[in-house]
C-alpha cells in the first residue's frame, strides 16, 4: 500500500462524566491531534509545492468517538473508507474505536495517548504504556489492520498550559519533534518506531502556566 491520501483522526474520548485529571488528559489528547493535523497539513503544502502538484495533498478527517455527530457520519458516508487512521485518546482510559468499517482493509493504524506524571516513572513506566497500547494493537491486528507503532506523551497533563507556547519552544519542542516523526511515519506509510516523550521543563511549565480557568 501506497503514501496514504486519506486520513482519520480519530478522538477516542474518555465519557464525559470521567474525574478532573481524566478530563485533562483528554483534553490533553485532543491537542496532540491538533498538533498533528496542523503540522501535517504544513508538511503536505510545502511537500506538493516543491513538487508543483498541489493535487497531491493527503486530506484530513476529525471524528470523535463514541460521540460523533451525525453530520460527521454522513460525511464518512459519502466520502468512503480511509487509508490511514490515527488514533488520539487519553492512556489512563483506554477506549478502542471500531475502526474496520471506516478504513480500507491492511489500513495503517497509528496511536497517540496522553499519559499522566505518575505513569511516567521509571518502575511502571513501561508497564503502562504496554496496557494502554496493548489493546489498540491487538484489535487492530484481529481486524486486519497494520497496526503501525505509537507516541506515549507523559506529563500530558500540562499540555492545556502551554498551548500559546511556540511549538519550538523549550517547553513544547521534545513532543512538536516527536509528533512530527510520526507525521513522516504516516506521510510515507511506514512503521512508527514507537517511543515515549514528555513536554519539556515541565516543572517549570507548571508555575510559569498556571490552568487558564
Amino acid at each position: 500500500m501506497g503514501a496514504p491520501q486519506r486520513i482519520l483522526l480519530v478522538h477516542a474520548k474518555a465519557p464525559a462524566d470521567s474525574p478532573e485529571p481524566l478530563r485533562e488528559l483528554d483534553q490533553a489528547a485532543g491537542l496532540l491531534l491538533d498538533d498533528f493535523a496542523e503540522a501535517f497539513a504544513v508538511y503536505a503544502r510545502l511537500s506538493a509545492a516543491g513538487h508543483g502538484n498541489a493535487a497531491a495533498i493527503p486530506s484530513l478527517q476529525r471524528i470523535s468517538l463514541p460521540d460523533m455527530s451525525t453530520g460527521t457520519q454522513g460525511a464518512l458516508g459519502e466520502t468512503g473508507r480511509f487509508d490511514a487512521a490515527v488514533i488520539g485518546f487519553a492512556a489512563e482510559c483506554p477506549h478502542v474505536p471500531e475502526l474496520s468499517h471506516m478504513v480500507v482493509p491492511g489500513a495503517r493504524v497509528y496511536a497517540v495517548g496522553a499519559l499522566a506524571d505518575v505513569a511516567a516513572s521509571d518502575g511502571a513506566d513501561q508497564r503502562n504504556i504496554d496496557e494502554a497500547f496493548g489493546a489498540l494493537a491487538q484489535a487492530c491486528r484481529r481486524d486486519g489492520l497494520a497496526w503501525s507503532g505509537h507516541l506515549a506523551v507523559a506529563s500530558a497533563e500540562v499540555l492545556p498550559r502551554l498551548t500559546r507556547s511556540p511549538r519550538m519552544g523549550m517547553f513544547r519542542r521534545p513532543v512538536s519533534e516527536a509528533i512530527d516523526r510520526l507525521i513522516l511515519s504516516v506521510r510515507t506509510a511506514s512503521p512508527f518506531a514507537s517511543e515515549a516523550v514528555r513536554p519539556g521543563a515541565c516543572r517549570l511549565a507548571r508555575r510559569l502556566h498556571p490552568f487558564r480557568r
